[in-house]
């Protein structure tokens, strides 16, 4: 199983530093598990991105799914 455990500190600076390594990264859709690690990793870079500013960006939630199952539901 998995363990659903949020960021330590480290983890927190990184999401942080991963997302201004990817400041200028366009992104369409965002795709994430609902552990609170993964949402604080994802919301780490998304606050860090300009072409994301004055927008709402809606974050689609993964829970057990296969890959086949993904990319029936999102082609």
């Amino acid at each position: 199983g998995q363990l659903n455990t949020p960021l330590n500190d480290l983890g927190i600076e990184q999401a942080k530093l991963a997302g201004i390594r990817l400041k200028a990264t366009k992104f369409d859709s965002v795709f994430a598990s609902d552990l609170k690690r993964v949402l604080q990793t994802t919301s780490g870079i998304l606050i860090e991105n300009d072409s994301l500013k004055g927008t709402t960006c809606y974050i689609k939630l993964l829970t057990k799914t296969t890959i086949s199952n993904f990319y029936a539901q999102f082609p």
